[in-house]
């Protein structure tokens, strides 16, 4: 006769087993469709080693910025459009092509870098949980950000989760005085980056307070008015007071001396998110939940396998000094979209407004969310397709199994006392 304990381990076992086999079938569209572009060749730091030592590749990349600093001081960078002049050392070969890969205990990352593209690939674990997934920065048409799940680091075929397009920016008077922009408010100015040329893309990279290497892309307009910014990282660590981790990109909106037409009025910078899959917002962030930031926002994008957010400060540097940001969030559903004319998408507008000063900073995140969520995400408009029914109906069911088999192995132990 099996001894009592025994018997309870034998059911927790049984509970375990049975939760980690009814998982939903994928009804998600599958990622069949190319959105990226091929590996490129060797650069001319040679930084295209697949798998030889890693802290060589950090020793030789940190000697060549170095060497390469004094050469290039003359190279349009971070440094010179108007930000909020951090120190970083300058690498002024972007307009050829080059690779570097990175390798620790918790993932691989490679880079492949051009004059007008970024594209990052992370295989990044933390605790049981892994995913493999795309950073993809490009200036091509206007600054777009794009963040893909893939099988592997070797993929070259994968389906974007959500693209993020940085569209223009407009100088308006708040009409109805609620300190954010609606489009019933009176347009001054307005920049369109679509009509604007951006500088190539400037690869530099930085040591944190923590010892860790910070990768950072930068561009800007050609009148200085508005760059981007990116960081991205290996390990979790810390920049500027604020701790950034693998699975993210930091970005930085800058906008510097703005010619506003009257004292009154305000600015608004207008981003659209587009994805297929259901998307929500949410009050505080992915990393407000983990408490690596506070005061955050972020729209949260989810299919039934995977979790993408776009995120964002609640305050902006305006000259020195924090300032609120407010949000208007428009939707748009069942639209059709440049990638993928076959299905339909969802496109929604994130526009930032903020007060007037020459220096505004503010830092917005993409990212992954590697926890996951117990229950599939519900698009919020009211309805659900049938993925979203089968997807609840299933939960129930589970849970009523989990309810059944402890109710059954409570009643046998007492039976058996």
């Amino acid at each position: 006769m099996i001894n009592k304990k025994y018997q309870l381990k034998i059911i927790i076992f049984i509970i375990l087993l049975f939760t980690s086999t009814l998982v939903p079938p994928n009804l998600v569209y599958a990622e069949d469709a190319n959105d990226g572009y091929g590996p490129g060749g060797n650069g001319p730091n040679n930084n295209t080693s697949e798998g030889g030592d890693s802290n060589q590749q950090q020793n030789d990349q940190s000697n060549q910025n170095q060497t390469k600093n004094q050469e290039n001081n003359q190279q349009p960078g971070p440094n010179q459009n108007g930000s909020d002049g951090r120190n970083q050392t300058g690498d002024g070969n972007q307009n050829k092509q080059w690779r570097y890969q990175y390798r620790n205990q918790k993932g691989t990352m490679n880079m492949t870098c051009e004059s007008n593209r970024t594209r990052i690939r992370l295989q990044y674990r933390q605790n049981n949980t892994e995913e493999t997934f795309e950073f993809m920065f490009n200036i091509d048409n206007i600054p777009t950000l794009t963040l893909s799940f893939i099988p592997n680091l070797n993929t070259t075929v994968n389906r974007p989760h959500f693209h993020l397009y940085i569209e223009k920016i407009i100088e308006y008077y708040d009409t109805n005085n609620n300190g954010r922009y609606d489009r019933n408010d009176l347009i001054a100015s307005s920049l369109s980056f679509s009509n604007m040329t951006f500088t190539d893309i400037h690869y530099t990279n930085t040591t944190s307070s923590d010892g860790d290497i910070i990768y950072i892309m930068e561009t800007h307009t050609i009148d200085n008015i508005f760059a981007l910014t990116i960081y991205i990282v290996t390990n979790e660590t810390s920049l500027y007071n604020n701790i950034i981790t693998p699975e993210e990109m930091k970005i930085d909106f800058i906008i510097t001396n703005y010619s506003f037409s009257n004292q009154t009025t305000q600015l608004a910078l207008v981003t659209q998110l587009e994805t297929h899959y259901q998307h929500n917002f949410e009050e505080q962030s992915y990393d407000e939940n983990r408490y690596t930031a506070t005061n955050e926002r972020q729209m949260n994008v989810s299919s039934q396998n995977h979790t993408g957010f776009f995120s964002w400060s609640n305050q902006v540097n305006v000259d020195s000094k924090n300032q609120p940001v407010n949000v208007t969030i428009l939707s748009e559903t069942g639209l059709t979209n440049q990638y993928y004319d076959k299905e339909p998408a969802s496109k929604t507008e994130i526009i930032f407004s903020y007060p007037q000063g020459l220096n505004i900073i503010h830092d917005p995140k993409i990212g992954v969310n590697l926890l996951g969520s117990i229950f599939p995400s519900i698009i919020t408009d009211g309805e659900l397709t049938m993925a979203e029914l089968f997807n609840l109906i299933t939960i129930y069911i589970i849970f009523c199994g989990i309810a059944a088999i402890l109710f059954i192995g409570v009643i046998y132990i007492r039976k058996r006392r």
